[in-house]
């Protein structure tokens, strides 16, 4: 898009159809630029809620569940 401005902006005197090029230019690489902002912070969004539950879910506990209590007095 960027050459597209350059272009349509080269030209001395550029015509009314040359500014109307470049801005609608410059707007689709503004929509671009903020899709891929857009993207990158959902990206990273999603890396920190996995390393989130993975840590969270990565250590076991070292002390048994109720469920576990209860199997062991039973089969004591």
């Amino acid at each position: 898009m960027q050459t597209v401005i350059a272009a349509a902006m080269a030209p001395a005197d550029p015509s009314p159809k040359d500014y109307q090029v470049a801005a609608q230019a410059r707007q689709y690489l503004l929509e671009a630029k903020l899709e891929a902002s857009m993207q990158r912070s959902e990206m990273n969004q999603a890396r920190s809620d996995g390393a989130a539950a993975t840590s969270s879910t990565a250590t076991p506990s070292a002390t048994p569940s109720a469920d576990e209590s209860a199997a062991g007095e039973l089969a004591a």
